[in-house]
């Protein structure tokens, strides 16, 4: 083992080797939900939410334990096939007390069963709900979660459950250049979203605009879980306006697959690296904060290494512990941000400790992995192997869990805020009329200016008159024409 100094081995080419680890839990939600419930009239709707249709005839609902199949029901409107954003409405052969009344949706008929439970809405009976251990007192949806129960026409119920929340567009805005006048032949736009989301590319952009045929939305760069920068070329040629649009939002034509993603960071050691490390053979523990499975490392890579890298998850502190899934990934050649997947991925407990376990063969001397390290024990509840502690260190690298709340599709609604760039990238061109071209001393004519588009600010200052004067220039048609 080898641990350098960056002052002391400025020859050798240091590599930043940032971790990332994806813990991605079972969720148990799921997609179907009351959309509303009528006390006066005896009457809910269910609705589909999601990418996929649902055929609820075999489920059951349930009024202060009284169950009812629902293709027993009285339907009012839709169908048991429900399909996405679509509601079935049922009327209720019971009588809904509008000041204590439950209502819940199972997949099978059992109050006691909580894996049955569908959604479960409540008005005065939370007690019944806490002790059956469908969710904890206090536990509250946000208000923009809420699902109304109505019963005298007010909305005075929020449902207590699982509800998917839409992510939704703050603003689009003009990133590069920041002006909204440009001669630029390419421009990026950058998009911010409520709430980390996931699956954002170029398909699920579009432009408009007057000059929006001219250009291409090339790529997409993130620069964080909520805010992208979206860069538009082919704009060398091109005069008038562009702006960018998310297709299935603000009425825009098409469709996109963004989603809420609630991935959030768990462990984080990303930056103060003031030493290296070479080695074949050499892990990270760390301890779990939230239980979940362990899906994939991504890691930055400034210099690669040839050849192939076992990655592994093993149980406890330390290189040895009970091996929980391996991989085997290709690093030759690779540089910069890279992501290896375990195919089979292993499900982690939080408040336990595991390592990160990798090894290379032996290459020649000087072409071993070299990482980045961070001295000060910076990881508490973490040491570095290599293969022996090195405990004053620790690698540099974050973990990623994901908290299993479902994913919401995005929202329809439009940002408030939306920037357009005006391109100026052709310059005008103007033809000269003189009604008069055999002009003699002392008499006048007309001279006419026609421009190629609407210009502004063209001015007797602009012109040169020799052995002659000319009145202020003026335009009746907005800018096109000047006399």
């Amino acid at each position: 083992m080898r641990v350098y100094s960056k002052s002391l081995r400025s020859f050798v080419r240091m590599q930043a080797f940032v971790l990332l680890l994806i813990l991605n839990p079972v969720s148990g939600h799921t997609e179907t939900r009351f959309s509303k419930v009528d006390v006066l009239n005896r009457a809910a709707k269910i609705k589909k939410i999601g990418r996929s249709t649902v055929d609820v005839s075999s489920y059951w609902l349930n009024h202060s334990f009284t169950y009812h199949k629902v293709n027993t029901g009285t339907f009012l409107s839709g169908s048991t096939t429900i399909q996405v954003d679509e509601e079935l409405e049922l009327g209720m052969s019971a009588t809904l007390n509008a000041s204590a009344s439950d209502l819940t949706l199972h997949s099978t008929p059992g109050f006691g069963s909580l894996s049955a439970i569908v959604d479960f809405t409540v008005k005065g009976r939370e007690n019944v709900a806490v002790s059956k251990g469908i969710w904890a007192i206090e536990t509250k949806l946000d208000e923009h979660n809420s699902i109304p129960y109505t019963d005298d026409g007010a909305e005075h119920f929020a449902t207590i459950g699982n509800v998917i929340s839409a992510p939704t567009i703050t603003s689009i805005t003009r990133k590069t250049p920041t002006g909204a006048i440009t001669n630029a032949d390419q421009v990026v736009f950058r998009v911010t979203f409520v709430g980390n989301v996931k699956n954002v590319d170029v398909t699920d952009f579009t432009l408009s605009g007057t000059a929006a045929g001219d250009g291409t939305v090339a790529s997409v760069a993130a620069v964080s879980g909520a805010i992208y920068d979206v860069t538009v070329t082919g704009l060398t040629n091109s005069n008038g306006t562009v702006n960018l649009d998310i297709k299935g939002n603000g009425g825009v034509s098409g469709t996109n697959d963004i989603e809420s993603n609630p991935e959030v960071i768990d462990q984080n050691v990303s930056s103060g690296a003031t030493n290296t490390i070479d080695r074949t053979e050499w892990g990270q523990s760390f301890q779990a904060n939230t239980s979940g499975n362990l899906t994939k490392a991504d890691l930055f890579i400034e210099y690669g290494y040839n050849g192939n890298m076992t990655m592994e998850l093993r149980q406890g502190e330390g290189l040895g512990g009970a091996l929980l899934a391996t991989e085997v990934v290709d690093v030759s050649g690779l540089t910069g941000d890279q992501s290896f997947t375990f195919s089979t991925p292993a499900a982690v407990t939080s408040g336990s400790q595991y390592t990160l376990r990798f090894t290379t063969a032996s290459p020649a001397h000087d072409q071993e992995l070299v990482l980045s390290i961070k001295s000060g024990n910076p990881l508490a509840n973490g040491v570095l192997y290599q293969p022996g502690e090195l405990s004053s260190f620790d690698l540099l690298f974050r973990a990623t869990i994901d908290n299993g709340e479902p994913s919401g599709s995005l929202s329809t609604t439009a940002p408030s805020t939306d920037e357009t760039f005006t391109l100026e990238n052709v310059k005008p061109t103007v033809t000269i009329t003189i009604a008069d071209a055999a002009l003699k001393a002392g008499e006048t004519t007309l001279v006419t200016f026609t421009f190629s588009e609407v210009v502004t600010g063209f001015a007797n200052a602009d012109i040169t008159i020799p052995n002659g004067t000319m009145t202020a220039v003026s335009s009746a048609d907005g800018g096109t024409t000047y006399t």
